[in-house]
């Protein structure tokens, strides 16, 4: 019976209606997905608490950058100075460049140390959402499969020899059946202007191909061949209703996802004054390391990629995750910007009095 011989060992979960996925970010969308019932609302929902769980790493982030960019303006005239009196001897100018770094509070570790976090965090929940999207993509095959075989077993009727004499309207019967189910379970996967989620934002289509379902490059789906089929004959077979629907051809989505993730995430760098720590062939005028401003574009370029190739439902939480940033910056920065105002108002009131 095509899929359903090569999916015994798998009947028995599938059946029970109880996801087994093997990340626990996965197994954290799920859940909240049975509260919320569509998977994009489901993303948005995890990563606004996501974000508020680390919320205490991102403002001691925030805290430490604005630290360090405050050591760094008192440094500078200073730096410029040693740069001058140990032109030649390198090694003593950073002996007495470490030295003002201690003096002045400003932290080597805590500049980087955010960021590296930030990196590995990234990384574990890219991994979840590959696992989430994965899964999800190879259930609703296996229910389309189940239903396109129970169906199309329904309605053949069999000869004296055992050969179907009514294949097409089995077929027939059985495609409406596919279809049926993936209409009702639609709501689940479109999010707004994106018609399937597990899908990218781009051109690809809402229902992927065979390729597109097995591959593991950047728009593939990873579902093992081994589990789905060697060949696309199976997966053509139980697919080809859905693919050939009028409701499901063109792009899936219109590439806004990854448009909105690339600005708001150059917004939000612009907005983050990375403390750049001159050294010897640091740019006295400005008092900015090279490669500075390449590394404000780099962020948003990267996050345009994963945006552009992954999953809608990933991109979906860079663009969450990246205008809560935003928003988190803008008031950080209003909040320190008064600070600031009345420390030096008070260092002023102080000092000439």
């Amino acid at each position: 019976m095509g899929i359903i011989d090569n999916l015994l060992p798998m009947i028995s979960e599938i059946s029970l209606g109880e996801p087994q996925v093997t990340h626990f970010i996965a197994d954290f969308l799920a859940w909240i997905f049975g509260f919320i019932g569509n998977y994009g609302w489901t993303v948005v929902i995890f990563t606004i608490v996501l974000k508020l769980v680390l919320s205490p790493l991102d403002i001691w982030q925030k805290h430490v950058m604005h630290k360090n960019n405050r050591a760094m303006e008192r440094m500078k005239p200073k730096i410029a100075k040693l740069q001058v009196q140990y032109a030649n001897n390198k090694e003593m100018f950073q002996q007495q460049q470490m030295k003002l770094y201690k003096q002045e509070g400003y932290s080597m570790l805590g500049a980087c140390l955010p960021t590296i976090l930030t990196l590995v965090l990234f990384f574990i929940i890219f991994a979840g959402f590959n696992s989430m999207a994965t899964y999800m993509v190879q259930k609703n095959y296996y229910d389309i499969a189940v239903t396109y075989e129970e169906t199309y077993a329904e309605h053949a009727e069999l000869n004296d020899k055992n050969v179907v004499i009514n294949e097409e309207e089995a077929v027939q019967e059985a495609e409406k059946a596919v279809l049926e189910l993936y209409q009702s379970n639609e709501d689940q996967f479109q999010w707004l202007w994106v018609r399937n989620v597990f899908v990218s934002d781009n051109w690809s289509a809402p229902v992927p191909s065979y390729s597109d379902f097995t591959s593991s490059g950047l728009s593939g789906l990873r579902v093992p061949k081994n589990w789905v089929g060697e060949d696309s004959r199976d997966y053509d077979r139980y697919t080809r209703v859905l693919r050939e629907h009028e409701d499901y051809q063109g792009w899936n989505g219109y590439i806004i996802l990854p448009i909105l993730t690339i600005l708001i995430t150059l917004g939000s760098q612009l907005l983050m004054k990375q403390p750049q720590a001159p050294g010897v062939d640091s740019d006295l005028n400005s008092g900015k390391a090279p490669g500075g401003n390449m590394m404000k574009f780099l962020m948003p370029a990267m996050m345009g990629f994963f945006a552009l190739f992954y999953s809608a439902a990933f991109t979906i939480y860079l663009l969450v995750s990246q205008l809560v940033s935003l928003l988190t910056s803008l008031v950080f920065n209003a909040v320190m910007k008064r600070k600031d105002k009345k420390e030096e108002e008070f260092r002023l009131t102080h000092t000439f009095k």
